[in-house]
């Protein structure tokens, strides 16, 4: 009795644009996940679903870890300072609670130069439309800031708000 046996071989294109890429967006964002990765692709025109990128990603050993103690993917470098007005925004939100238990946002947007609120929008909910409405309003006058500088809290991680300027 003889054993055999076959070695597959893949028929599949080798995909090295999307590979590589793949790797500078990786690089530019170090913490950022596939499937953020794939939105981002998606924005370019880049085709394909979230399956294959994923095999890529993987096997170019992008992986974020979890897990453990966090800690800084990249040095942190100082922030340019603003020289003019409009320059740069700074955005945050804040919560208190009501004496009636209800939980109350307020979403800042400050301009970074000369520490002038720009807006303060209050509500118990502050939607990513909402705070798109926001900025679009701040922005009719003297128009769109060069950047924003905020935290990286879970607040600011929408596509929609993302996709916005």
């Amino acid at each position: 009795m003889t054993l055999s046996s076959q070695c597959y071989r893949s028929r599949r294109p080798p995909q090295e644009a999307s590979r590589q890429r793949l790797r500078e967006l990786a690089l530019e964002g170090v913490r950022w996940g596939y499937r953020r990765l794939h939105i981002l692709l998606q924005r370019e025109g880049v085709q394909g679903n979230h399956k294959r990128l994923c095999r890529l990603y993987r096997e170019a050993g992008l992986a974020v870890r979890r897990g453990g103690r966090k800690r800084v993917a990249v040095p942190r470098q100082r922030l340019a300072t603003p020289t003019r007005l409009n320059e740069c925004w700074s955005m945050e939100f804040m919560a208190d609670a009501l004496a009636g238990g209800w939980r109350c946002r307020v979403f800042n947007v400050v301009d970074a130069l000369s520490r002038e609120g720009l807006a303060g929008e209050a509500d118990t909910s502050l939607p990513a439309v909402q705070v798109i409405g926001v900025l679009e309003e701040i922005a009719m006058l003297p128009g769109y800031p060069a950047r924003i500088t905020l935290d990286d809290g879970p607040e600011f991680r929408s596509t929609r708000l993302d996709g916005w300027g």
